[in-house]
């Protein structure tokens, strides 16, 4: 497993940013819509009303989804990366059926096309607490992130129109846990009796995903839960046998792959000290380094596969500032 590898580098510093330019807002998303950059501030959630901005934008910009008639106690929509045929992906939230007789509240997961207008639902209902999933190449098949808000995560398959558990089993030394053994629902009775995960991300090439766990939330409960070591854990696609390639994480975030599938930059807290930063792991050399320090929303591959641009915030969490990452100097 990895340790320090890059300890020397961290010394002289980290990689500069560049500045640019997006009016000044809160963002907490940023991705690539045909060919442009562009960042989302999350907006008024009852009128889903979103606010956005292309690089190089002196305004912000309102984008207003639709409301769904068959969700009577209203429809809430939630922004998510580009889907890998560039439409945007949108979590849908439908509170109650056709008639306000029923209460219960439904999660899918839809696909928007920007430039026509046109969205489409891809899969759904999907487990309540789902928010984040990544594709294979030929969007087949996704891996989705499922939070019970409650200090328990795991990870599910999901492909056009259905979705199901992920029979894998992580083992660290005496410890190993079933990760469909929180699927779909977080019995009580497993919980204390399992791990947790972060979020997992498909390389582009299709043939690696890689994630975060935490074998240490094994026999813990509420906030214990939270604050403990994870590990990042690589796993070819085909055979999924998860392999740890990087501990002492805490608080993990966002994580990406490069569009050559050879590095993984991820946000989190690394180290002894528990940095807050942005870190970059090689798995060509199995070494790890620090991009930048500090708080981060997000994080995004340029096509250029030399540079990141991410969404840096200050001490109070407002993320305002839109950076690039020349990472040509420390690549191989």
């Amino acid at each position: 497993m990895a340790c320090n590898a890059f300890t020397q580098m961290q010394l002289f510093g980290s990689i500069s940013a560049k500045q640019l330019q997006f009016p000044n807002a809160d963002y907490y998303l940023i991705t690539i819509v045909q060919g442009k950059l562009i960042a989302f501030q999350e907006g008024e959630k009852v009128n889903n009303e979103w606010l956005y901005a292309n690089e190089g934008d002196q305004n912000l910009h309102q984008i207003v989804f639709a409301k769904d008639p068959n969700c009577a106690l209203g429809t809430v929509y939630d922004v998510s990366e580009a889907l890998p045929d560039g439409r945007l992906q949108l979590w849908k939230l439908c509170r109650g059926g056709p008639s306000e007789s029923e209460i219960r509240t439904r999660t899918y997961l839809m696909a928007y096309d920007w430039q026509i207008g046109d969205m489409k639902q891809i899969a759904g209902p999907l487990p309540l607490g789902s928010s984040q999933v990544s594709w294979n190449p030929d969007q087949t098949r996704g891996i989705v992130y499922l939070d019970s808000k409650f200090s328990s995560q795991t990870l599910y398959w999901t492909w056009e129109g259905g979705f199901g558990p992920l029979d894998l089993v992580i083992t660290d030394r005496d410890r190993s846990w079933n990760l469909k053994n929180l699927f779909p629902d977080f019995p009580d009775a497993e919980t204390i009796r399992s791990g947790n995960t972060g979020r997992a991300v498909w390389s582009p090439d299709g043939h690696t995903i890689a994630f975060f766990a935490s074998p240490g939330a094994i026999g813990k409960t509420g906030l214990n839960r939270v604050y403990v070591e994870y590990n990042l854990y690589l796993m070819d696609a085909d055979q999924q046998e998860p392999k740890a390639v990087l501990d002492n994480i805490y608080l993990p975030f966002i994580i990406k792959w490069s569009p050559d599938s050879k590095y993984v930059a991820f946000i989190g807290q690394y180290g002894s000290s528990k940095q807050a930063g942005l870190w970059l792991y090689s798995m060509e050399s199995d070494s790890i380094l620090n991009i930048a320090d500090g708080k981060f929303q997000d994080i995004l591959w340029n096509t250029d596969n030399r540079s990141l641009t991410a969404i840096h915030c200050d001490d109070k969490h407002y993320c305002s500032q839109i950076e690039e990452y020349d990472l040509s100097s420390i690549l191989q």
